[in-house]
């Protein structure tokens, strides 16, 4: 969607992360100590990537929900990094 400028790519890309979102895909993980590093990663790219197809779709209520998310792992991440 960024690269094409396609709206419905992003479109698209919304319905798919907010399915993601909604089925709680990564609540559901129980990642062992050794790879709580990378599940959290994950989290986060798709955090970013979400709020951004939400800011080119102009949601602006659910961007400050996912921000609040967002700031949530990152300060999960800096604790792990801490350690790791």
């Amino acid at each position: 969607y960024l690269r094409t400028s396609n709206i419905t790519s992003l479109n698209e890309s919304y319905i798919f992360y907010e399915a993601i979102r909604g089925r709680q895909y990564f609540k559901s993980s129980r990642a062992k100590p050794e790879q709580r590093m990378t599940v959290l990663q994950k989290k986060l790219r798709f955090y970013a990537r979400f709020v951004v197809v939400l800011l080119l779709k102009n949601y602006r209520a659910l961007v400050w929900t996912l921000l609040g998310e967002l700031t949530r792992l990152v300060e999960e991440y800096k604790t792990l990094d801490a350690f790791g």
